[in-house]
């Protein structure tokens, strides 16, 4: 029986450093580079494993975690994706230049 509860990915920065966790029901976390959940998650890993680079530029990443969801997804749009971007000590979501990014 599979128990009752969220699996949740937690992206934050520490010293300049930049960390993402996934916590699952049982409680358990682990740290990873690049991570999918969900709906589709295993052809999005396969993605991020297979394109995943440790030094990406901003664009880069996005690019990559977009191409990840379009893996499992037919169609993608601002409807149905939130982006989400951590850097310089700002948060940004939904932005009208992140949404354009779903575009291309």
């Amino acid at each position: 029986m599979r128990p009752f509860g969220v699996s949740l990915l937690i992206a934050g920065n520490e010293n300049g450093e930049y960390h993402l966790f996934e916590t699952d029901p049982s409680g358990a976390f682990r740290e990873w580079r690049a991570q999918a959940i969900g709906r589709g998650s295993k052809k999005s890993k396969k993605y991020l494993a297979a394109n995943y680079k440790k030094k990406m530029t901003r664009e880069q990443a996005l690019t990559l975690a977009l191409k990840s969801l379009k893996e499992a997804e037919e169609e993608l749009s601002p409807e149905t994706v939130e982006i989400g971007v951590i850097e310089e000590g700002k948060i940004s979501i939904n932005t009208p230049e992140l949404l354009a990014s779903i575009r291309k």
